[in-house]
């Protein structure tokens, strides 16, 4: 079964109140509710475009996989790489524990990486 899964981008985007967040970037609070707590059965396309850049992520972000049997969950399943099994990004929180010396350091590394 597909479902949406927010919360792990909130958190991988240091978004520590996504309701706020939401109704802040022009969505409802009914909406902002629904897609803070991943209660959504469907979302528009428009939605999904406009989270997807808020967040600066695919469509494929939004979405996990949870099998209905093992036997789906098989590396080679189509839908594989949307399956999340502990996958939990958390920067904001690994940063805030590093000293001022460390995080210059890995601010140096990511720059580094982005070619700035």
């Amino acid at each position: 079964m597909l479902k949406f899964n927010l919360a792990r981008l909130f958190n991988a985007r240091g978004i520590e109140r996504p309701f706020s967040y939401l109704v802040k970037q022009g969505f409802s609070a009914n909406m902002a509710t629904r897609i803070a707590n991943s209660n959504l059965r469907r979302l528009s396309l428009k939605s999904t475009e406009r989270l997807c850049c808020l967040l600066n992520c695919t469509p494929n972000d939004l979405l996990e996989w949870v099998p209905e049997n093992a036997e789906e969950a098989k590396p080679s399943h189509a839908l594989f790489s949307l399956l999340r099994q502990g996958e939990n990004v958390r920067i904001t929180t690994l940063l805030r524990s590093l000293p001022l010396e460390e995080i210059k350091a890995v601010e140096a590394y990511i720059q580094s990486k982005l070619g700035e």
